[in-house]
């Protein structure tokens, strides 16, 4: 299976390409089908507004975001998904190469709310003891 990869770029200018899974590479694909008939889809800008409106703005992403989900802040899909990632059993170091963070600071902020349980889980997994 050919691997699946989106260009983004991060805070700071730096370009990343980022990984995703089959079910978001078929949503875009939708949407790109979709975005070929907008009046502005020679704009080299992946995400247009509605109504012949021009390119989406991240303060336009996040109204269309707020929109969908009320009680979600976008950034908690990073949060989410960098807490998921780690209690599956995936690497810091792979999780930062992913999501473009340089620092072990990012890690640590986007990773802290779910610390606690994900270390009381691999407790349970690797206890030398073995419920002694």
């Amino acid at each position: 299976m050919p691997a699946r990869r989106i260009r983004t770029i991060a805070k700071g200018g730096h370009e990343i390409r980022v990984p995703i899974d089959s079910k978001t590479a078929l949503s875009i694909d939708r949407y790109l089908d979709v975005r070929e008939k907008h009046p502005l889809a020679h704009l080299p800008e992946l995400w247009l507004g509605a109504r012949g409106h021009g390119a989406l703005t991240s303060i336009g992403v996040y109204r269309a975001i707020k929109r969908r989900y009320p009680n979600v802040h976008p950034h908690r899909f990073r949060h989410t998904f960098a807490d998921r990632w780690l209690a599956r059993g995936g690497s810091e170091q792979d999780l930062m190469e992913i999501a473009g963070w340089r620092t072990h600071d990012m890690l640590r902020r986007y990773t802290a709310a779910n610390r606690r349980e994900r270390a009381l889980a691999s407790y349970d997994l690797v206890n030398p003891l073995g419920g002694l």
